[in-house]
């Protein structure tokens, strides 16, 4: 995370910083709220599977870009 916010901030200046903290912080309380209500053992695990692949194909894909 380190890497992309100095990377993000040459391009987009000192906002990019903020900005990606948010949003990994958003990412992460949802990610507990998640885990916390048990959301795991609702979903059938080919929702799992999916969010799985997207979201490691939004990381592959970010990474590309860059």
């Amino acid at each position: 995370m380190l890497f992309a916010t100095i990377e993000s901030s040459l391009r987009a200046g000192w906002t990019a910083g903020p900005r990606i903290v948010l949003g990994y912080a958003v990412l992460e309380a949802a990610t507990c709220i998640l885990v916390i209500y048990g959301m795991s053992a609702i979903m059938s695990e080919s929702a799992i599977r999916v969010i799985s692949i997207v979201g490691e194909l939004r990381s592959v894909c970010s990474d590309g870009l860059s």
